[in-house]
C-alpha cells in the first residue's frame, strides 16, 4: 500500500478531530486510522491495535 502523506496543517486538523468526545465514534476512529497510516503503521497493525478486521482498512 502506498504511503499516505499529509501536510502539517492536515495532520493538525486531524489531530483536533481525533480527540474530542463530542464527535461520533466512527468519525474519531476513522481519523485515528488516517493518522496511523500517515505515521507509517501498516493496516494489519492498525486493525490489531484498534480491534478491527484488516479488510475494513483497505
Amino acid at each position: 500500500m502506498p504511503t499516505l502523506v499529509l501536510s502539517d496543517n492536515e495532520v493538525q486538523q486531524l489531530q483536533g478531530i481525533a480527540n474530542p468526545r463530542t464527535l461520533p465514534h466512527s468519525i474519531v476512529q476513522r481519523t485515528q486510522i488516517v493518522l496511523a497510516c500517515c505515521g507509517g503503521e501498516t493496516s494489519t497493525a492498525i486493525a490489531k491495535r484498534m480491534g478491527l478486521r484488516p479488510r475494513l482498512l483497505e
